[in-house]
C-alpha cells in the first residue's frame, strides 16, 4: 500500500496482522462459550503401569481423583509408590490438557497454545512483533 507516494510496508503488515487478530477475537467471541463448556467436560484417567495408581485430571490440568489399589499395603514400598503416583499424575494431566488444547485450537492458533503451555510467553511476544514489524 502506498500513501502520498511513500511506501509503508510495516504499516501494511501491522494492518494485515491486526485484521487477522480481529478475526481470531471474533471467532473466540462467537464460539467461546461452547469451547469453554467443552473444555470443562474434559476428563482423562490414567492407570499406572503397575496397576496400583489411577489418576483422573480435568482439562485445566487439575487432578480430580486419585485411587490407590489395596495392593499397596501388601507390597509396601513408599519410594516406588511415590514415583508411580507422580508419573501417573503427569500422564493424566498431560492427556487431559492435550485434549483441552485440541478443543481450544479450534479458536486459538495451535502454536500459541503450545508456547503458552510450555511457559514460553516471550516467544509469543517475539512472534507477534515479528509478524507486525517484519523482523526475524
Amino acid at each position: 500500500m502506498s500513501t502520498g507516494g511513500h511506501d509503508f510496508p510495516e504499516l501494511d503488515r501491522m494492518r494485515a496482522y491486526s485484521e487477522e487478530l480481529q478475526g481470531q477475537v471474533q471467532k473466540i467471541i462467537d464460539e467461546g462459550a461452547d469451547i469453554h463448556r467443552r473444555i470443562g467436560e474434559v476428563s482423562a484417567t490414567v492407570v499406572s503401569e503397575n496397576g496400583l495408581v489411577e489418576v483422573t485430571s480435568d482439562g485445566r490440568g487439575q487432578v480430580t481423583e486419585l485411587r490407590l489399589s489395596p495392593e499397596i499395603y501388601r507390597r509396601p514400598n513408599s519410594r516406588e509408590l511415590a514415583e508411580s503416583i507422580l508419573e501417573t499424575i503427569r500422564a493424566a494431566v498431560d492427556k487431559a490438557v492435550s485434549e483441552a488444547q485440541e478443543i481450544a485450537a479450534e479458536v486459538v492458533p495451535r502454536q500459541s497454545l503450545d508456547v503458552y503451555r510450555n511457559g514460553e510467553m516471550d516467544s509469543i511476544v517475539e512472534n507477534m512483533t515479528s509478524r507486525m514489524f517484519g523482523k526475524d
